[in-house]
């Protein structure tokens, strides 16, 4: 906690500005903090707070993000705007109803929502998923189906930057790792190099202490 993930991830999106540093994607220099250049770039963000209305189905919200579907008369297609919705969470593995409101819904429903919308553009393609912490709010059932929509993604070609706080989620579905620590990159490893202890130790920058034992009777306190 306090390390700074959002932080980076809220510069790299344009909600704030750095004191200073380098960012590049693919190799390519990116103005940090502007973010209309991370979306030209391909940088796509679900944020902790999903930014997902309660009170609007998935259509809507979709439609928020990407703009609606119009006929000639300028009206919105309302067909066309739910069958857009329909095909995109499917891709994603879902098959919830797309016209219930979206406080209805499961956690990972919401949060497929959320994805759906940050991967739809009309101009240029999604490169990068980058995840704050999407599963803190999910159980266990519904961590393994986004686990495997993060799969079809990533097979599709889609880089995706996972933020948590879960280390058996980190070398379950993990790549690469990243342990930042006060604001620092303390280690980049290939995920299959660490043991859960050697995470922990680079998290803490110390070993874990052991559990102290159980008082005995009689034990001074």
């Amino acid at each position: 906690n306090g390390s700074g993930k959002s932080t980076l991830i809220k510069i790299l999106a344009g909600v704030h500005q750095p004191d200073g540093g380098t960012v590049r994607v693919a190799g390519t220099p990116l103005p940090p903090g502007d973010g209309h250049a991370a979306h030209n770039a391909g940088l796509r963000f679900v944020h902790q707070d999903l930014a997902v209305v309660d009170s609007l189905n998935a259509v809507d919200n979709i439609g928020l993000g990407v703009g609606f579907a119009r006929r000639k008369a300028g009206t919105i297609s309302w067909p066309v705007a739910r069958a857009r919705a329909q095909a995109i969470i499917a891709e994603l593995g879902h098959s919830f109803d797309v016209e219930r409101p979206a406080g209805t819904l499961l956690p990972a429903e919401r949060t497929c929502i959320a994805i759906a919308r940050a991967l739809q553009s009309q101009d240029v393609p999604a490169k990068v998923l980058i995840l704050d912490e999407p599963t803190s709010a999910m159980p266990a059932s519904e961590v393994t189906k986004f686990f495997a929509i993060l799969g079809a993604l990533r097979t599709r070609g889609l880089g995706i930057v996972f933020v948590t706080h879960h280390l058996d989620e980190v070398r379950e579905i993990a790549d690469q790792v990243t342990v930042l620590r006060d604001g620092s990159n303390v280690a980049t490893v290939p995920a299959r190099e660490l043991t859960h202890a050697a995470l922990v130790e680079l998290i803490l920058g110390s070993s874990a202490r052991p559990e102290p034992a159980p008082l005995q009777a009689g034990d001074p306190r």
